[in-house]
């Protein structure tokens, strides 16, 4: 028999389940966006820009084909291409990057860790 507490907590896990599995949904698209921006970014005038679009289209392009070997890529990418307006790849820009500098800290804190343990 469930008691309150114990139905609650079922409900509670429930929607953590459902939300989990709604946010893995739209992480390929999330991906493909991020990829359009990392892309952009081939376009910039500022150099230091340039030179880490193709890192940043390479990390997006491991993240959506380590999902989908097969997926159509140019297919899924033009798609994107042209739903996206100007507005949404600006907030983009703010998201990928946001996410671009954790995994940069990520890597560097690992770097730091290796050299402490004299593995690097």
């Amino acid at each position: 028999m469930l008691t309150r507490g114990s139905t609650a907590v079922c409900a509670a896990l429930t929607a953590l389940m459902v939300s989990n599995a709604v946010a893995q949904d739209r992480q390929p698209e999330a991906d493909l966006r991020c990829l359009v921006v990392a892309l952009d970014m081939g376009n910039s005038v500022d150099p230091d820009i340039k030179n880490l679009a193709p890192l940043a289209a390479m990390y997006y392009i491991g993240r959506i084909e380590g999902r989908d070997p097969r997926l159509d890529l140019e297919a899924k990418l033009t798609g994107e291409l042209m739903k996206m307006s100007a507005a949404e790849r600006q907030a983009e820009v703010r998201r990928c990057g946001a996410d671009l500098s954790a995994k940069g800290k990520l890597l560097s804190d690992i770097g730091a860790n290796l050299q402490k343990k004299g593995l690097q």
